[in-house]
């Protein structure tokens, strides 16, 4: 068995009162397509991942009484919509807890953007409660939960650098990578749905279908090429091969996000005049360069845009 049947009522009381505080981590998406479609509409993915040092701050406390309640920086945040409260109500179904959970959500991570903010919040706030319980929890019961509250949150169990990702998300295969990257990330505060964005994708694939003449396996042709760009961009990525690693990164959901937002394409336009890799992470709308040296960007490129949010991020 993987865990206690339940956690008896007296060693809930002697709990009440006790907290943890973790670091909830951000991932940029160096790769990701779209490789087919499952029966119930879902997405099959592959993309290669990379988790960075811009963190949420989750700090979880145990109550007497058996509700959860979530605490935010952001009001709009303080629902049972809100990813740590599902964690924490599976965990508790799962489980047969009793006990409750205060649990206080400082964001920093932009909502919307493709930062994985709200996966990697589900996926802390369950370890943080097997911490605060002490309880026993296989990985595979983890992936299990995993799968039931979104496509990343695995990866976040995982608790790993690089992973390339499949299926839905929620297959996480580690990758032996060491290098230490360092990024910019660029929010320019558009608040991306990420439904919106694969339904505008299946819209325009679609269309381009319609357009090609019957006989043409183009399609297949570029299915290829994509397989083979992950293998590529791993090898970039274990040799630190900055000019490799750009060659082969790619997100299949730019056209979908830029059709949407024309805005976000100028600013990918704009940063690669001037020199820049940049590329769109995930279903959201942060685009990220990879940066090679120290002052390597001048803060200048973007002190019109006093609405954009700059973070320097690194891998971890």
């Amino acid at each position: 068995m993987d865990y206690p049947p339940t956690i008896l009522l007296t060693k809930q009381r002697q709990l009440s009162g006790k907290r943890i505080s973790l670091l909830s981590p951000a991932k940029i998406n160096l790769y990701l397509n779209v490789v087919g479609r499952y029966r119930d509409g879902f997405h099959n993915i592959e993309t290669i991942v990379n988790r960075v040092t811009l963190f949420d701050r989750i700090t979880v406390v145990v109550k007497n009484s058996p509700t959860i309640e979530v605490f935010s920086n952001l009001p709009q945040l303080e629902n049972e919509d809100n990813l740590c409260f599902k964690a924490a109500s599976l965990l508790k179904k799962r489980l047969r807890v009793k006990c409750g959970f205060s649990i206080c959500l400082e964001k920093n991570i932009p909502i919307g953007a493709g930062l994985g903010g709200g996966s990697s919040n589900a996926a802390t706030t369950i370890l943080a409660i097997i911490k605060l319980l002490n309880l026993n929890v296989s990985r595979r019961r983890l992936y299990q939960w995993g799968e039931e509250l979104g496509s990343d949150v695995n990866f976040f169990f995982s608790q790993v650098s690089f992973a390339l990702l499949k299926g839905k998300g929620e297959k996480v295969f580690p990758l032996d990578v060491k290098s230490k990257l360092k990024y910019l990330i660029i929010y320019p505060q558009i608040n991306l749905s990420t439904k919106l964005v694969y339904e505008k994708m299946d819209i325009l694939q679609e269309a381009a279908k319609k357009r090609l003449p019957k006989d043409d396996n183009r399609e297949e042709g570029e299915l290829t090429k994509f397989f083979s760009r992950v293998k590529i961009l791993i090898y970039a990525l274990k040799r630190r091969d900055y000019f490799l690693i750009e060659k082969s990164s790619f997100n299949i959901l730019e056209s979908s996000v830029f059709s949407l937002y024309r805005e976000l394409e100028e600013i990918k336009i704009s940063l690669k005049r001037k020199g820049f890799f940049c590329q769109l992470t995930g279903a959201g709308s942060s685009l990220f360069s990879i940066l090679k040296g120290e002052n390597y960007w001048d803060k200048g490129i973007f002190s019109k845009k006093k609405e954009w949010l700059i973070f320097e991020v690194s891998s971890f």
